[in-house]
């Protein structure tokens, strides 16, 4: 009697194991479901793009562009002309193109939550270039950009100052003379004197003695 009851005992701790083992992997199977349905129906993406005053811009054109090797017509051929030109010394540029940027986000979580959300800012597309060569390229907040990192300290060309030479009839003399010359109209022959007039009645002796 004691030892049937001792197998039973035995027998049924046994079971009970048996059962706690299979609930213990059903619960975990069931863990491991539901994780791999969550994850399979949880997806986020996230896209950059940028526009201009033309529309969207691919993102093939930014990377198309090659340092050293890409010409400044190909670029003015798929962005247009600068917003911004900065001219330098030497054959360099530096366009400045303005764009808006559109960071999109979508998120789907299971069957119960979804998100779509749109974040738009300005930014701005600088070019280097070096002899109508693309020497560097580079996006940032900023609208113009420090010209002197690229053109170096630009100096003033010297102003030559040439002397013209004064005519004489250019040059007034400081003082005039007080005294002028007389003038060759002023120096003519006297006239003759008139004779005096004689009075009527005197005889003609008297006349030569009152002319002499």
């Amino acid at each position: 009697m004691l030892l049937f009851t001792a197998e039973q005992t035995n027998y049924s701790n046994t079971l009970r194991s048996s059962w706690l083992a299979l609930l213990g992997k059903s619960l975990l199977a069931f863990l491991i479901f539901i994780a791999l349905g969550f994850f399979s129906g949880c997806s986020i993406s996230d896209r950059t793009t940028y526009e201009d005053g033309e529309g969207r811009i691919p993102e093939k054109v930014f990377s198309d562009i090659r340092r050293g090797k890409t010409e400044k017509s190909w670029l003015v051929s798929q962005l247009g002309e600068p917003d911004i030109l900065q001219s330098g010394p030497d054959s360099k540029e530096i366009y400045t193109y303005r764009l808006m940027r559109a960071q999109e986000k979508h998120a789907d979580l299971l069957i119960f939550l979804r998100y779509d959300g749109v974040s738009r800012d300005v930014e701005y597309f600088h070019v280097f270039f070096e002899n109508n060569i693309v020497r560097r390229h580079w996006r940032d907040s900023v609208s113009e950009v420090q010209t002197r990192r690229y053109f170096g300290k630009i100096t003033p060309e010297p102003v030559e100052t040439v002397a013209q030479e004064q005519t004489a009839f250019d040059v007034e003399p400081e003082h005039k003379s007080e005294l002028t010359p007389p003038s060759s109209s002023s120096m003519l022959a006297p006239s003759p004197s008139q004779p005096e007039e004689v009075p009527n009645g005197w005889t003609a002796e008297a006349k030569r003695e009152l002319a002499l």
